[in-house]
């Protein structure tokens, strides 16, 4: 249905969201990247650093986080549409520590003993990866954005690249609602919510050499 006789647009699973059919914003043709930022944040970021010793420890802070993602390696979970409830053993009602390897095997310590053959809980492990994926990207994209180091643009580009090969072959969570019309998250909010740093690291590193045309037009 039509959002107050708004044409392309429809209601989803409440009342309050709304998708847009054409597909978001379509930005200036004259513009460069970054698209999601303003213009001249990279320039007041590091001026700031020169002159605050306190913006210069959160800009080195920044960076070392990223710095510390190049060494790790990507894990793109093939399991999906998981909701981060912060489940709790049903036996014992503490909070579980999740199998963010496999995702098969959730231990209780209170309990001292495992949870296995859940299928809820092997979501919500995997869900929480594709989200610290997202996150760590974004963060990458930041890094390279703020010190033209290609190392970060790189190892973004192969988490971009991993989700490109994937994402159209990931089924939806439900294709008979609008609302959960999403291939990774539970439904389209959660799409949101993981999608974000996933895009925002595109916006960062989108020109940079890492990626060539045809890995673009993924």
């Amino acid at each position: 249905a039509d959002v107050d006789g708004i044409p392309g647009s429809r209601t989803t699973w409440f009342r309050g969201y709304i998708q847009w059919l054409p597909g978001g914003v379509v930005p200036p043709s004259l513009s460069k990247r970054p698209f999601m930022i303003r213009h001249g944040t990279k320039e007041r970021i590091l001026d700031a650093a020169k002159a605050y010793p306190w913006a210069k420890e959160i800009l080195d802070g920044w960076v070392k986080e990223a710095d510390k993602i190049l060494a790790e390696a990507w894990v793109v979970p093939e399991i999906r549409h998981g909701y981060p409830a912060n489940q709790v053993c049903p036996e014992h009602q503490s909070q579980l520590k999740f199998d963010h390897k496999d995702f098969k095997r959730h231990f209780c310590e209170k309990g001292n003993h495992y949870l296995e053959g859940k299928e809820w809980l092997d979501k919500e492990a995997a869900i929480h990866v594709h989200t610290q994926n997202s996150n760590r990207c974004r963060q990458l994209g930041w890094a390279y954005y703020l010190t033209g180091d290609e190392r970060y643009a790189k190892k973004a580009a192969e988490l971009l690249l991993a989700y490109a090969d994937r994402f159209p072959k990931w089924e939806y969570a439900d294709a008979r609602s609008t609302g959960y019309c999403s291939r990774v998250g539970h439904a389209v909010l959660g799409e949101a919510w993981w999608s974000h740093g996933i895009i925002q690291a595109y916006d960062f590193v989108a020109a940079s050499p890492s990626l060539s045309d045809a890995d673009r037009k993924k």
